[in-house]
């Protein structure tokens, strides 16, 4: 039979997917409202800024410390030099600690200036916009870099960098210097005894593999290409100081067999092993055969001194530089300006308006962090007084709203604004 039934229309099996979207939106637009106000709380801009600020100082400690170690070695200093080794790295930190400081300055003036601009441009609201506010900031560092300067803050971090990372945190002013080859190198920091065989035992590889892992090769700082036992003082060393002793005469000769006699050993030519990587053997051998090698820097670059590895370089102990940048970071917080409004009420505009007369921020504020500290306030109605800290600090001649402090300078590290009309207190 034939059947005359109208085939019925396929149909797809109904799905929920255009309710997943529907209710898929309002989730999405609630995670975004979330995000934008976890943003714009203080302790999140907070948290930012801090690690702007931090960050940049660790930063620029590091680059100058391995600018430093560079130039050190062009000089012909090295980790073994006798008394240039420490006083070029106490210079050394000296000099990274008064970068670290410089540039956690400039970064807390560009803050400053950056936050004052997101919060007069959006009307003192409270919204988001953190990242903004530290992409101007960083984008406004070149320029406070220039203006931010200040000798006596300079001459306090070159001070108190040095003493930090010698006396606090134990670290070794000489060790920040290239390595020599014939001597043992910077991360030299443990060793073991030779053995009577001329290469070493199982036993003893595997105590190198050990230190190796964890200082690296004793002249680079490499952790990778394999490990070697390196006997420090070389071979060659040795055998020539021992020729020399051999061919001594006179006085020397004398001292020499008095000091045989009396059981005085000489320790400087007693061999032990430190780890070496095979790139750092190599360069090491070649030298102990030719004298020289092939270098990068002829004329520049002595060949018998060894740059740590960029991993090294980068991966200095900073805390030193990190307290230091610390430093204007906590000042700027304890030196609180007057209290802020509610959180959430605005954006914290750091200026009182005329007529509002009643000692309140306009738009209200969040927390008063460090880059919210430099205000100009109305008084009596006839007179804004510029503050910082809570102090007042000058008074602005004239009459008139303040402007957006564009021509700042620091001067005995205050951050005068509007220094064209500022008259300094009595």
């Amino acid at each position: 039979m034939c059947n005359n039934q109208a085939p019925s229309m396929i149909r797809p099996p109904s799905t929920d997917n255009d309710g997943e979207r529907t209710s898929g939106t309002p989730l999405l637009q609630a995670a975004v409202r979330v995000a934008e106000q976890a943003a714009a709380h203080p302790a999140v801009q907070q948290v930012g800024a801090a690690a702007l600020q931090l960050g940049t100082s660790c930063a620029a400690f590091n680059l100058t410390l391995a600018a430093t170690h560079v130039t050190g070695g062009c000089l012909r200093i090295h980790c073994a030099t006798p008394l240039l080794a420490p006083l070029w790295g106490a210079a050394s930190v000296a000099a990274a600690s008064v970068a670290a400081g410089h540039i956690s300055r400039s970064t807390l003036a560009a803050l400053r200036l950056s936050y004052r601009d997101h919060a007069s441009g959006a009307g003192g609201g409270g919204g988001g916009g953190t990242v903004r506010t530290l992409a101007v900031a960083v984008a406004d560092l070149p320029r406070q870099l220039w203006c931010s300067w200040d000798a006596r803050e300079a001459l306090v971090d070159a001070l108190v960098g040095p003493f930090l990372f010698k006396v606090v945190f134990q670290q070794s002013f000489a060790r920040l210097l290239p390595s020599h080859l014939a001597h043992p190198g910077a991360f030299g920091r443990l060793h073991i005894p030779t053995g009577p065989t001329e290469y070493s035992t199982a036993a003893e590889k595997a105590q190198l593999s050990v230190i190796f892992g964890r200082d690296g090769c004793h002249h680079c700082g490499t952790r990778v290409n394999g490990v070697i036992g390196d006997h420090m003082p070389p071979y060659k060393v040795v055998k020539d100081a021992m020729a020399a002793r051999e061919a001594a005469g006179g006085l020397e000769k004398l001292l020499i067999r008095v000091a045989d006699w009396l059981g005085v050993k000489d320790e400087s030519l007693k061999q032990v092993y430190y780890s070496q990587c095979r790139a750092c053997s190599g360069r090491q051998a070649q030298l102990m055969r030719n004298g020289t090698r092939v270098t990068a820097l002829p004329g520049i670059w002595p060949p018998e001194l060894v740059v740590h590895s960029p991993a090294r370089l980068a991966t200095r102990p900073a805390m030193a530089g990190m307290l230091v940048g610390m430093r204007y970071y906590v000042d700027a917080t304890v030196r609180q300006g007057p209290s802020p409004g509610s959180y959430g009420s605005g954006g914290g505009d750091a200026v009182q308006g005329q007529g509002q007369g009643q000692g309140q921020p306009r738009g209200g504020g969040g927390g008063r962090w460090p880059w919210r500290q430099a205000r100009c306030v109305r008084e009596e109605g006839s007179k804004a007084v510029c503050r910082w800290g809570g102090e007042a600090r000058g008074v602005l001649a004239g009459e008139g709203e303040a402007d957006d402090g564009r021509g700042c300078d620091q001067s005995e590290g205050l951050l005068e604004l509007f220094e064209r009309r500022v008259v300094p207190l009595g």
